[in-house]
């Protein structure tokens, strides 16, 4: 008599010495293989090229977990491409919407003040062609809507620089440090009849959220803002000015001084941060150090806040279910506060110290 387990899964069917029990199924075959071992190894220094771009650093500073993941294990969390819907689409998603709006910005900005309106429908006309909006009223109320904000960044946009009605050569930066020497390519920059240097950005997406009194969206800064350490840090006097449909952001000068602090503090976080995962999330570290700023609430308790979301009804979620690298690495926020969350909130704090909302529409 044999007697056979109630599940047609159960490890007896793979592991059991009665030769009566047995499996046909290949799937359950991995259930006989050892448990793998893992290799506790640390990994080798990081060795860096002798030339860093400056784009390696906006985009570590921007999400330094993808970057230990991308770059240092050569990994990457894709998101899976299901095909083509079947439905007809209705509305435009949040990196559709930037990429249309952006489409007409850069047309808008390219036109003279008396045809920026023809300019903008000849890119609405290409986006219908291309099939990248809506079909009927639904793509016209959206193309509305896009168009209206476009024109408006185009005109403030050409505001701000008769301001600053000197055109600047673009010219390459370059900033040693150590035996490692950072570049980056600096233009578009323009200079104003007081000597002042700025550089004008317009952009498609937005720079203030719609909680807490519209406050500055500090992670969408990150790129122009490494960009002017780097000025900076080359003796440049260069602000930044970010103008988007929603308002406009002033990215003040730094000393030269601070700004190579800045810059070093960056170049050295990197280089930790090739060597294993630095655990801090941008978002998240904005949280508490807004918090420390307004001196309101526990810093601590809108850090976990931002990095895990809310669980009350319809609540906002959490930075963690954005970014499958962080969700990868530290489950909770409090993994990633003992990880040494604290220790990596200077890299963000000249950021927080050095935007300023100019208006907030």
């Amino acid at each position: 008599t044999t007697a056979h387990p109630l599940q047609a899964f159960s490890p007896r069917y793979l592991t059991d010495d009665d030769a009566n029990l047995f499996t046909y199924a290949s799937e359950w075959e991995r259930a006989r293989m050892a448990s793998p071992v893992i290799d506790l190894t640390p990994l080798a220094p990081w060795q860096s090229e002798p030339v860093l771009d400056i784009a390696q650093l906006q985009r570590f500073l921007a999400r330094p977990v993808a970057r230990f993941y991308n770059e240092r294990l050569k990994v990457r969390f894709e998101d899976i491409d299901i095909g083509p819907q079947d439905d007809e689409p209705f509305a435009l998603d949040r990196l559709e919407q930037h990429i249309a709006t952006d489409a007409m910005l850069q047309q808008a900005l390219q036109a003279d003040g008396e045809t920026v309106a023809a300019a903008i429908q000849n890119a609405a006309r290409h986006l219908r062609q291309q099939g990248e909006l809506p079909v009927g009223g639904f793509g016209t109320l959206i193309v509305d809507d896009i168009a209206g904000h476009a024109h408006d960044i185009a005109q403030r946009w050409r505001s701000a620089i008769a301001q600053w009605p000197e055109i600047i050569d673009g010219c390459e930066l370059h900033y040693p440090r150590n035996e490692l020497t950072v570049v980056g390519w600096l233009e578009g920059v323009r200079r104003g009849v007081d000597g002042s240097w700025i550089r004008p950005l317009p952009l498609a997406g937005k720079l203030f959220t719609k909680d807490r009194g519209k406050t500055i969206r500090h992670d969408k800064l990150i790129y122009p803002w490494v960009l002017q350490l780097l000025a900076n840090a080359s003796n440049v006097p260069l602000s930044t000015l970010l103008i988007a449909a929603d308002g406009t952001v002033v990215l003040k000068s730094c000393t030269p001084e601070d700004a190579c602090a800045h810059l070093d503090r960056l170049i050295d976080a990197w280089r930790d941060g090739m060597q294993q995962p630095l655990p801090v999330a941008v978002q998240t570290a904005f949280a508490w150090l807004s918090a420390e700023q307004e001196g309101k609430k526990d810093p601590r308790d809108l850090a976990r806040m931002a990095y895990e979301g809310s669980d009350a009804t319809q609540g906002a979620a959490g930075e963690i279910d954005h970014d499958p690298y962080l969700a990868r690495t530290w489950q909770r926020f409090d993994d990633l506060f003992t990880a040494g969350f604290e220790r990596w909130l200077p890299l963000y704090r000249p950021l927080l110290d050095a935007a300023q909302a100019q208006d907030a529409l």
